[in-house]
């Protein structure tokens, strides 16, 4: 989606629109024609699903906080010393950091535009709808082990196929199991996890390999 622009606003470079706030969402101050093909995809049930299970899986890797807090540093590096003489060619005019050493100016507004960066990604994360977690457990002494899942709200529903429990349009897959007591496993079992809001949204999804729980837990 293009041309890619607004990074200030992305950042929080303006202090208009609340755009200084890490929480908060974007879109709700986006006026059309600026927002209406966004708007329109997002009435997609299935467009909203993805993108969610997309944001928490980048969150896992390439989006990890600590992998954009590194970028930063990265990009800073080598304009560093540029920078100075930035400032002294055009010099800054109303800043929300009094300072007059341009390098500590540098600096401080990269730790403000980290510690900024940190919150609003945070943020993000705390309005997805809290995902199932799992556990290995022993019903009986000698018995075999299996997975436990646990969650705060709503309807928890799995396969053991690795298919999705969610189907398109937001219902239930066919496939589809409520959970209710803990599941066994064996080798080929592939354990597919959501739950179900009230309102129809999804949690991203929890995966269980075979017994790959019980040995994680055991490293």
């Amino acid at each position: 989606m293009g041309p890619v622009w607004d990074w200030d606003n992305a950042f929080c470079n303006p202090f208009f629109r609340n755009q200084w706030k890490t929480n908060g969402w974007r879109f709700e101050v986006a006026a059309d024609p600026d927002y209406t093909w966004y708007r329109r995809l997002f009435e997609d049930p299935d467009f909203l699903q993805r993108y969610i299970d997309r944001w928490s899986e980048l969150r896992t890797n390439i989006l990890a906080t600590s992998n954009v807090l590194a970028l930063v540093d990265t990009i800073a590096g080598p304009i560093r010393e540029a920078q100075a003489r930035n400032e002294l060619r055009w010099p800054p005019g109303t800043s929300s950091l009094i300072v007059t050493d341009t390098n500590k100016l540098f600096t401080a507004e990269l730790t403000w535009l980290k510690d900024w960066i940190s919150g609003r990604l945070s943020w993000i994360d705390s309005q997805e709808f809290p995902k199932p977690v799992a556990q290995t457990v022993h019903e009986e002494p000698a018995g075999p082990p299996k997975v436990a899942l646990a969650w705060l709200t709503g309807r928890l529903f799995y396969t053991t196929n690795g298919t999705d429990p969610r189907a398109p349009g937001g219902g239930v897959a066919p496939a589809a199991i409520e959970y209710s007591r803990p599941i066994a496993t064996s080798g080929g079992t592939m354990i597919t996890a959501r739950v179900r809001s009230s309102y129809g949204l999804w949690s991203t999804p929890v995966r269980i390999s075979g017994m790959g729980l019980e040995r994680q837990e055991a490293k």
